[in-house]
């Protein structure tokens, strides 16, 4: 009886101090994504957008690594992040497809 007692209790039990510390790095690392994805917005240049792009792409492998350590991180604000994320990539998708559309014009 004392091994299936054992295994129930085998989740984890976290301290509040260490829920807190937890969830000050996954906000650290949310506002290190929005962050960059704000300047990959604003910059009119594509290679800036790019490397903006990977950067946050990066963070966010970090904070779903996080995330999938620790349960108790609120994943919903981590979902939130996917949008920006796609509204970054379909703008460098437009500009990559204005400049090939541009390269193929004639001089006359």
């Amino acid at each position: 009886m004392g091994l299936f007692i054992n295994l129930k209790s085998n989740k984890k039990q976290y301290s509040e101090a260490f829920k807190s510390s937890v969830n000050q790095q996954a906000n650290s690392l949310i506002l290190i994504v929005r962050e960059s994805l704000q300047i990959a917005n604003a910059s009119p240049v594509l290679e800036t957008k790019k490397a903006r792009l990977e950067f946050a792409m990066k963070k966010v492998i970090d904070l779903i690594a996080l995330a999938n350590r620790y349960p108790f991180i609120d994943s919903k604000r981590i979902s939130s992040t996917y949008t920006a994320i796609r509204e970054v990539r379909n703008e460098i998708k437009a500009m990559e497809s204005d400049v090939k559309s541009f390269d193929r014009r004639e001089v006359a």
